[in-house]
């Protein structure tokens, strides 16, 4: 059975951290991407435009098996949309939840964070613009994503195993070709 990802994005988002995921995951993996935004039109960092699948709104989002919040200044900036309900309605039915760089502070806002291992940009950045941030004490200053269940979070430069963890958590029984799939991305950085 075919899987469904909402990715949500607000300008100007990471174009970057958002290239691996969606490419493993259409192209390699037949996964059904869906581009949320609360406006029609978003730019990316890079000057991409793209016209959103849908808004964000809960009632128009009920077939997703996993919402992605992708970085973005506009997070920061308190430019952000209101996906809370979207993000707990998704955590409540199993669903996976994951936010890259500036995309885990709505998800610090959610409530999410508090009794998962997570990680961001930096932990005091993510509490100085989350408030209602819980969970400090379970963050993790890490390289790489980190997975806590359905939950999965990653800094900004770690697009590649952000992506490998959502379609792991996604995609359980194909977690061995998700991991061959990455293993190409980061032939790049192998010893020569």
């Amino acid at each position: 059975m075919s899987k469904t990802l909402g990715l949500v994005i607000a300008s100007p988002f990471a174009d970057w951290e958002s290239a691996p995921l969606s490419a493993m995951a259409r192209e390699w993996f037949g996964v059904k991407l869906v581009w949320l935004a609360e406006t029609p039109n978003v730019t990316s960092i890079g000057g991409l435009s793209v016209t959103r699948d849908r808004d964000i709104a809960l009632k128009d989002n009920q077939d997703l098996d996993g919402v992605v919040l992708i970085g973005s200044s506009a997070w920061e900036n308190g430019g952000s949309p209101n996906i809370i309900a979207l993000l707990k309605d998704m955590h409540q039915r199993g669903g996976v939840v994951a936010a890259i760089c500036g995309g885990t502070i709505p998800l610090a806002h959610s409530g999410l964070l508090k009794g998962h291992s997570h990680t961001s940009n930096n932990g005091e950045w993510l509490a100085s613009l989350a408030k209602a941030y819980q969970g400090y004490e379970l963050y993790a200053e890490s390289p790489v994503a980190v997975s806590d269940g359905t939950i999965i979070t990653a800094s900004a430069l770690a697009p590649v195993t952000f992506a490998t963890a959502v379609l792991s958590a996604l995609l359980p029984e194909q977690t061995s070709a998700i991991l061959e799939a990455a293993a190409v991305f980061a032939t790049e950085h192998a010893p020569r």
